[in-house]
């Protein structure tokens, strides 16, 4: 473990103090028995940052064609949505809708049984699985929550501010360590093992 302990520091943002880095350190280190994904509920209560969760966003479902009101998880970088930068075209927000936990296991047990579910929910809130990242109910977010990374929606952030949407939480620095971290794995795999060259 003390090796994986000092791999992860490797990847500590350089940006953090020397006692906030080593808070941080600490609660990888206790991680998954004990972690705080959370600041308090109106820390940063009016900007727009990665990692956010935000509810109700107004969206189109594509499978269906039908509007629909969701809770989501905000996937786009905070500098790049930000309303303070000017652009030459409009910008979208990228968001994941948040999934109730015990829903999403469920429709797990009804197709591959209780004790399959049961197995998965325990990876899930480990975070052992790259696709899904969990999010422990809280002062915040009255339920266990999930937001699948291969499910993503894109609207304009025109569209996101017109909307009034509420600010259900704004992720801690070990919160947004390890939703980056997902996301990382998630989107990019340097080691694909691949060696892409013609011939």
């Amino acid at each position: 473990m003390e090796n994986e302990l000092k791999e992860a520091a490797r990847y500590l943002p350089p940006y953090l103090l020397p006692k906030q880095r080593e808070q941080l350190f600490e609660e990888i280190r206790s991680f998954p028995e004990k972690a705080n994904y959370y600041l308090a509920r109106n820390t940063y209560a009016n900007e727009m940052l990665q990692g956010d969760g935000w509810g109700e966003f107004k969206y189109f479902d594509p499978l269906t064609g039908k509007e629909q009101q969701v809770k989501g998880l905000l996937l786009s970088n905070s500098c790049d949505i930000s309303t303070n930068n000017q652009r030459t075209l409009p910008v979208k927000v990228l968001f994941s809708p948040l999934l109730k936990l015990d829903l999403y296991l469920r429709r797990v047990a009804n197709s591959k049984g209780e004790q399959r579910a049961q197995s998965i929910a325990k990876a899930i809130k480990d975070q052992c699985i790259t696709s899904i990242f969990y999010l422990p109910a809280s002062e915040q977010l009255p339920f266990e929550t999930i937001a699948l990374l291969d499910n993503v929606v894109s609207i304009p952030l025109n569209h996101c501010i017109e909307q009034r949407p509420e600010k259900l939480f704004c992720l801690s620095q070990f919160g947004f360590y390890l939703f980056i971290m997902k996301l990382s794995i998630h989107l990019t795999r340097y080691q694909e093992e691949i060696a892409r060259f013609d011939g």
